[in-house]
């Protein structure tokens, strides 16, 4: 049976430890309460982490989402068997101001000013920037606050308000797919070649600690890749490797892979 303190005591770093050991009692109460609970936001990393856990060790369907198809920050719902389905509860909170009297806001705007007003980070999904609307993906219990507090970002006056319509200004992430050619399977050189970045630049992304695949951490440029593999480099984007195709007449790695715009 899986151990979950034996577990805990081997995560080192305190953020993961912290929404893993909240997702186990979370996860716990939806058991025993039989009804459908959710965590809080989190980067894809701890969630996927606890997610795909939890699917191996438990009754429990657990999944993840975060408004929208391509979300960032994420939230995992629990889900115990026969219990009714109830939907992520997320909600979107549009925020819109006149660009002609004031320069364009950014994503740290935004963030700043909500937490300005009390509202844990936790609680704040993805920020969608727009022209001229942001949308803020808010947990619902903290939604309602949002939208009739918010009424300033920077210096900036603003009008917050709950829509449930956000296709305007929420598209779906584009997807595109590329053939390229990599060194190796190795993970600097397919970063390499799908980011247009050079190899040391890619080995450096890695020594940074700014490269996941499958949203966790990689700390060796040498890691071998797999089809299927979802790679992140934080700051540049994010491709799924989706298949190895072969070699060129020089021996090159011929890559396909999906690149998220």
């Amino acid at each position: 049976m899986f151990n979950k303190s034996e577990y805990l005591k081997n995560i080192s770093d305190n953020e993961l430890k912290m929404f893993t050991a909240k997702g186990f009692d979370r996860a716990a109460a939806a058991e025993k309460r039989r009804e459908a609970l959710f965590s809080d936001f989190a980067d894809p990393y701890k969630v996927m982490t606890l997610v795909n856990l939890l699917n191996k060790h438990t009754d429990l369907t657990v999944k993840a989402f975060g408004g929208y198809e391509g979300a960032e920050r994420l939230m995992a719902g629990f889900y115990p068997e026969y219990a009714e389905e109830r939907v992520f509860p997320i909600v979107p909170v549009c925020v819109s101001y006149n660009m002609t009297y004031s320069k364009k806001l950014s994503h740290r705007d935004f963030l700043g000013s909500v937490l300005e007003l009390g509202i844990e980070r936790s609680k704040i999904g993805d920020i969608v920037l727009s022209e001229g609307t942001t949308v803020i993906f808010c947990a619902d219990c903290v939604a309602d606050f949002v939208a009739v507090s918010l009424e300033q970002v920077g210096h900036t006056k603003v009008k917050a308000e709950i829509k449930e319509d956000i296709s305007e200004y929420v598209k779906a992430v584009p997807i595109k797919e590329t053939v390229k050619t990599a060194a190796s399977e190795r993970a600097d050189a397919v970063l390499s070649a799908a980011f247009n970045i050079s190899r040391a630049a890619a080995s450096e992304a890695v020594k940074s600690g700014k490269v996941f695949v499958n949203w966790v951490p990689v700390t060796s440029g040498s890691k071998k890749l797999s089809e299927g593999d979802v790679i992140t480099i934080r700051g540049k984007g994010r491709i799924k490797l989706l298949e190895f195709m072969g070699n060129t007449k020089k021996d090159k790695l011929i890559i396909k892979i999906q690149k998220f715009n």
